[in-house]
């Protein structure tokens, strides 16, 4: 990952984890991540999906990707284990990159997210109509 790409991604308001769709290895983890479950960013990279989001619904969900059966989640409730022991309510959303870009991951997966309809929807302060317009006509 860029330096670039990291800046985005740990200005992010929202909770980001990247996860390796074989492995089901945690391969990034911003900085709200880091804060939000209370895990080093060392810790959460050794760590599976399923071991911060382990519903049974969610272990399912998984071993789908993990078999390459990608499915996009729109706002669904879950819990991630915080380091603490405790449950994080979460609404998540799961977008496979490929289906953002149009492209799949290539040079074993160092090139996934290098495309606007990714950078735009880090960096935008959706608190700006002007930035909200911007998204939209992006599509």
């Amino acid at each position: 990952m860029s330096g670039l790409e990291r800046i985005a991604l740990d200005n992010c308001a929202q909770m980001i984890l990247l996860v390796e769709a074989q492995s089901l290895r945690i391969a990034m983890a911003n900085r709200v991540a880091v804060e939000t479950l209370g895990y080093s960013a060392d810790q959460l990279l050794a760590k599976s999906i399923l071991d911060v989001e382990s519903a049974l619904p969610d272990v399912f969900y998984w071993e789908e990707v993990r078999a390459g059966q990608l499915s996009r989640i729109e706002s669904q409730e879950g819990l991630y284990l915080r380091a603490d022991g405790s449950l994080h309510a979460v609404n998540k959303s799961v977008t496979p990159v490929e289906q953002v870009t149009g492209f799949p991951e290539c040079l074993d997966g160092r090139v996934k997210t290098l495309h606007p309809h990714i950078h735009a929807g880090i960096l935008a302060d959706r608190r700006l109509e002007s930035h909200r317009q911007q998204l939209a006509d992006l599509g």
